[in-house]
Order: C-alpha cells, then sequence, then structure tokens
C-alpha cells in the first residue's frame, strides 16, 4: 500500500491495540457487513460486477448466524475476530477440511474464510488471525490446513506463499455468471502456520 510521507508507517498491533476474541451471535451484523465490504473491496475487476451486486447483507447475516451456531463447543471450529476499540478490523474462520479431495491428500483442517478490512491490510492482523486458525486447529488434534483462493487474486495468492502455504491443487468452478479458477493453499505441518503467524 502507497503511503504519503516517506517515513510514514502503518500503526503495528500493538499500537492499534487489536484484541482477538471469538465471534458470538451479537457479533453477526458486523462480520456480515464486513464480509460483504471485503469481498466488494477484494474482488472488483476480479469477478463479474453482476455477482458483487447480488452480495444481500440479510443473506451473509443469515449464514453468519447458522456458522456460529453450528460451531458452537465444538473443538477445533471456530470463528476469531481482530478488534480495535469497538471496530471489527478483521476475522478467520476455521474448522474440519470440507473438501474431499483436500482431506484426502492428508489436509484435515481448513481455514474457510479469513479478510481483512482494506485500511487495516498491511499491519500483520492476517498473519496474526492465521496463526490463531492454526493453533486452534492443532491444539484440537488437526495435523495440516488448506484454503481456497481465487487464482486472479495475486495479492492472496502471494500472502498465502509467504505464510509458508505451497499449491496443492486446483479447481474450476463453473457458475452462472462466470467460470472460475481456485487454487489450493496448504500447510503440512500447523507448526509452520502457527510459527508464520507469530
Amino acid at each position: 500500500m502507497a503511503q504519503s510521507g516517506g517515513s510514514m508507517r502503518p500503526p503495528s498491533r500493538k499500537e492499534l491495540a487489536v484484541r482477538f476474541c471469538d465471534a458470538g451471535l451479537e457479533d453477526v451484523e458486523e462480520l456480515a457487513q464486513l464480509h460483504v465490504q471485503a469481498w466488494r473491496d477484494t474482488y472488483t475487476g476480479l469477478l463479474p460486477q453482476a455477482m458483487l451486486d447480488q452480495l444481500d447483507l440479510r443473506q451473509r447475516m443469515t449464514q453468519w448466524h447458522n456458522a456460529i451456531t453450528h460451531k458452537a463447543g465444538r473443538s477445533g471450529t471456530g470463528v476469531v475476530l481482530a478488534r480495535a476499540g469497538g471496530d471489527l478490523l478483521g476475522f478467520v474462520s476455521y474448522g474440519p477440511q470440507r473438501d474431499a479431495d483436500l482431506a484426502l491428500k492428508g489436509y484435515d483442517g481448513e481455514i474457510e474464510a479469513l479478510y481483512v478490512q482494506r485500511n487495516a491490510q498491511g499491519r500483520g492482523l492476517g498473519r496474526a488471525l492465521l496463526g490463531h486458525a492454526g493453533t486452534r486447529l492443532q491444539a484440537a488434534g488437526f495435523g495440516a490446513a488448506a484454503l481456497w483462493v481465487l487464482e486472479a487474486n495475486a495479492p492472496a495468492c502471494a500472502f498465502y506463499a509467504a505464510m509458508g502455504a505451497e499449491i496443492c491443487d486446483t479447481r474450476i468452478e463453473l457458475r452462472p455468471e462466470a467460470t472460475l479458477q481456485d487454487r489450493a493453499y496448504g500447510w503440512r505441518d500447523l507448526e509452520a502456520l502457527t510459527a508464520a503467524g507469530g
């Protein structure tokens, strides 16, 4: 991210007074708002505009309500939030691997979603959130984890590679609006993910 002033740097997590906490049902609306906005920020120009125009806040709220309710009390699955003051800056959702092919390859855990507000990126929040997810998965007995990312999302691909993930699969998604090419990134050893998350 370009910055004015030359010597200016983004505040660190400590300067932001970021706290990490588990999501509850009281966080559903904020999660849905951040998720919708993150999609619009991230995928404009990468996905057909019709797909982005169809994003619905109420539908996302229902999805997050169902996800948090389903994850409650289950080991190795959850949603971790990054907050500064009253603001939700990002989140990571994790759990058992849902993709049968990746599970067969030994990636028993999954990073289901990771998003950070655009104006909070570049401050280590994504790295820290991934580290939290990796630690939680490892504590629940998972040995590896993988995630899917849109191949055209070059910044995300570079980020996961920098976090020590390796490309472990590819797929083509046929949707009514578009044909999407996805890439799976995985960590064979969750120790590497938790270490990279700092």
